[in-house]
């Protein structure tokens, strides 16, 4: 937000807001909590991002003689503000704003010297994981110039991350994740706007894999008949409120609790019988939850672009529901991240046009 600009108190929007008229702008913070002016506008829609504030006020109840509930002597005690981004379509331009206040932080992508560029996001085994906070404008207004309420966030990060789709439609991003206290100090920053190009990803055009082993992961295609999938990923991060903490009860730092990161893959398949792949048979099903395999989920534009998500997991008990679907077998199961000693357990790699956030 710039200083010192022009901005409406809320009762300057007239007779009230039309929601079609919302912007949200985004720009990823050098230092965590520091704002910055943003650098891109995201292609949401209009209602798929909310906040509400998260403090916390005392009431201390004096034994002063009066028959109230409260005796007048209320604090604040805590400042923040926690978000939700709906279960929406996203794409592939502007999945790496997500991925990088969720799973690991990167500034730009991975150095490709031209198109596609690629970004891989990695939960390495044994480091302690970064994100990269980002600040993000809201603007409410009536579609006019001047009748605006300009609201702007810092240290945004997400404790919840999930991709997922179903069939006929979009492969979506949601989230949960938390943030400073509401700033209402400046303006949006200007100049601004949705990238010319963007990517949906419809998600009929999903693929899943399953292989043995680590250098063969991709390899092996079971079935280009993925119905729905959810993958779920609490992040481990949270916010801290500490000791000698900041002066408007913002918490001042963040921590990373890896019993915390408990990544889940949702998935319903549909098989053909005669595949050796996933064999209906009990054998199949005490082996996928006893010994790990590499599953990728593909998620392809259709167009030049595609996205994968790379996980080492095996299959939570009950493993395997068969059931039917238009008359045709599906099977269902749900899988946890696990470890091969050795490599990365998860990692989502993107394709796009930039090695630039857009």
């Amino acid at each position: 937000m710039g200083d010192g600009s022009h901005r409406s108190s809320p009762e300057a929007v007239g007779g009230g807001t039309i929601t079609a008229a919302r912007e949200y702008q985004i720009g990823q913070e050098s230092t965590a909590g520091t704002a910055v002016a943003a650098t891109a506008k995201l292609a949401i829609q209009e209602e798929d991002l909310t906040f509400n504030d998260d403090g916390s006020t005392q009431n201390p109840v004096m034994a002063d003689g009066v028959l109230l509930p409260s005796t007048g002597h209320e604090i604040n005690t805590r400042h923040g503000t926690t978000f939700t981004l709906n279960d929406s379509p996203v794409t592939l331009q502007q999945i790496p704003w997500w991925l990088s206040m969720a799973v690991e932080g990167l500034t730009a992508g991975d150095g490709d010297v031209s198109d596609p560029y690629t970004w891989t996001f990695e939960r390495a085994r044994t480091s302690v994981p970064a994100f990269k906070s980002c600040t993000i404008e809201r603007r409410i207004g009536d579609g006019g110039a001047s009748n605006v309420i300009d609201d702007e966030w810092a240290y945004c990060f997400l404790t919840e991350l999930r991709l997922g789709g179903t069939d006929g439609g979009l492969v979506t991003v949601g989230g949960n994740g938390v943030a400073r206290k509401t700033d209402r100090s400046g303006s949006q920053t200007g100049s601004q706007s949705i990238p010319s190009t963007l990517e949906h990803i419809p998600f009929a055009l999903s693929k899943l894999y399953v292989d043995a082993a680590f250098n063969d992961v991709g390899t092996t295609a079971v079935t280009t008949k993925v119905l729905n999938a959810s993958v779920a990923i609490p992040t481990g991060f949270l916010p801290k409120h500490t000791l000698d903490g900041r002066s408007n009860l913002d918490f001042a730092t963040h921590r990373f609790n890896p019993r915390a990161f408990t990544p889940t893959m949702d998935l319903t398949v549909m098989l053909d019988h005669s595949t050796t792949a996933f064999p209906l048979d009990q054998a199949y099903t005490d082996a996928l939850t006893l010994t790990g395999n590499w599953f990728r989920l593909e998620f392809n534009s259709g167009q030049t672009h595609n996205m994968h998500v790379d996980f080492f997991g095996k299959a939570l008990r009950p493993a395997i529901n068969h059931g039917s679907d238009d008359g045709q077998d599906v099977v269902q199961f749900t899988l946890a991240l696990s470890d091969d000693g050795t490599n990365a357990p998860f990692t989502v790699r993107v394709e796009t046009d930039s090695d630039a956030f857009q």
